[in-house]
């Protein structure tokens, strides 16, 4: 996804976030050095609006305050292979509010989404017209089966909280396009105390501020997907079917794709579901800064990787042609790194927790469907993601927010050999049984302990509980 530099791109008076783009960083905690993927689109000042005569006009004062846009979450959907069908594309903009202060809170907001004349359609919105949120809010949304949106929100008397804000479009294409340019905006109204009165004022972005969504950006992903906020309908036209890796079939699988060996990496967000919306959306872009942090820490091109969101979590389908042992050891200190800067973050919102996760690796066969990642191996992986061994190895560490499971073939063929940033001594060795799934299999779980000051990461071995049948490593 990139900024948009068309000439009308200008119009907002959006400040474009220091190194915007996809691959930019910011600064992490003093303590690491560590630094995490700018997601940031652009904060964008909200100016008094005229509300009658003799009213100031925008040019003539400051901002009562500002929005900022984070850079969407991108998702591809099932559909027709090849070059001739639609593209279908879920599009999740997160944004803030900044907090407003001297009794000031905010009343009614409106947010703007402009897809221009791309030929693009929104199929679906959320959050839904005419629903209700939590805290009372009502929604109200104009524009679904058309290319300009716009949300309202309506809050109770106490006013819309400024943080966590999570809009969502299911956007289908015309055939062969690689993206689309959206134009967002934000208006709101800031509600006063004047006199004795409750008085209030309007004020929005000028103009609105241009992005641009490419499809090499999306990931992987079928509906519903219960990591968002909220659930989302999958789009009427159905995605071809094929037979999948366990004799069923799998949805939109192109039956002459090739099986290649590769290697996996899963990630997934402890306790995800348990978090209210507001939560959810930050701990989403976490999760995304986090993964992106990870490649770029490990040498590891990001867009030649395979990507699929899977339920509260990512996979990635490593490149071919890369140095496994390197790979894998960049990749789990980048994690941990990248966990510590998002939790100790000076503007991480109160409440919210510190965000923790589950890992695991795999190599086997898979075949790149229309709807993801296929195959046996892929299956395996999983299913070590979720069980119960490596989920109380997470839940009972004090010291980690990092609990990784290799499956026993890749293991032995990397840790035993002292390849730099591989502990063997780490490991605990389980046995993952899933009765219900006819599903045994052998693994290893290592926890990767937080920095400490400005050391690197290493693997926290000597605090591993004993998990399942788990025995220690001998060596």
């Amino acid at each position: 996804m990139a900024p948009d530099t068309r000439p009308d791109a200008s119009r907002s008076g959006a400040r474009q976030a220091s190194g915007a783009g996809p691959g930019a960083r910011r600064p992490g905690p003093a303590a690491t050095g560590f630094v995490l993927p700018d997601d940031v689109a652009a904060v964008a000042g909200l100016y008094a609006e005229p509300s009658g005569p003799g009213t100031k006009s925008p040019e003539d004062e400051g901002p009562e305050s500002s929005v900022r846009f984070y850079r969407p979450l991108v998702y591809r959907l099932p559909g027709e292979p090849g070059p001739t069908g639609p593209v279908d594309l879920l599009l999740c903009f997160p944004y803030d509010l900044a907090p407003l202060t001297g009794g000031r809170a905010y009343g009614d907001a409106q947010v703007g989404i402009d897809f221009g004349d791309s030929g693009a359609q929104a199929l679906a919105v959320q959050p839904a017209p005419g629903s209700v949120q939590p805290d009372g809010t009502r929604v109200a949304v104009f524009g679904r089966g058309h290319h300009r949106l716009r949300w309202e929100f309506r809050p109770p008397s106490a006013g819309l909280r400024p943080d966590g804000h999570w809009c969502q479009v299911l956007l289908r294409l015309p055939p062969g396009r690689s993206g689309v340019y959206c134009h967002l905006s934000c208006h709101v109204v800031v509600r006063r105390t004047l006199l004795g009165r409750a008085v209030g004022s309007k004020a929005g972005t000028r103009g609105d501020f241009g992005l641009r969504v490419n499809v090499e950006d999306a990931w992987a992903a079928r509906l519903p997907l219960p990591g968002l906020p909220y659930p989302m309908a999958a789009p009427d036209s159905p995605a071809p079917r094929v037979r999948g890796p366990e004799g069923g079939h799998e949805e939109g699988a192109a039956g002459d794709a090739p099986w290649l060996r590769r290697l996996f990496f899963a990630l997934d967000v402890e306790r995800y579901s348990r978090r209210h919306n507001t939560h959810m959306a930050r701990v989403q872009r976490d999760l995304w800064r986090t993964a992106r942090a990870a490649c770029a820490h490990a040498s590891v091109d990001w867009h030649a990787c395979g990507r699929q969101v899977s339920g509260d979590g990512y996979l990635l389908v490593l490149p071919t042609g890369i140095s496994e042992p390197a790979a894998v050891a960049g990749l789990l200190q980048g994690v941990t790194l990248a966990l510590h800067a998002v939790n100790t973050d000076p503007e991480r919102p109160a409440g919210i927790g510190p965000t923790r996760m589950r890992a695991s690796l795999h190599q086997g066969l898979t075949c790149e469907g229309a709807s993801g990642f296929l195959g046996t191996a892929v299956v395996e992986l999983f299913r070590v993601l979720d069980a119960g061994p490596l989920r109380a190895a997470l839940r009972e560490s004090a010291h980690a927010d990092l609990a990784v499971a290799w499956s026993d073939s890749l293991y032995r063929d990397l840790v035993p050999h002292a390849y730099p940033g591989l502990d063997e001594r780490a490991f605990r060795q389980v046995q993952v049984d899933l009765p219900e799934k006819g599903f045994t299999a052998g693994a290893w779980i290592e926890l990767r302990a937080r920095p400490l000051g400005g050391e690197r990461p290493a693997p926290a071995g000597t605090e591993a509980p004993h998990a399942g049948n788990g025995a220690p490593n001998p060596h």
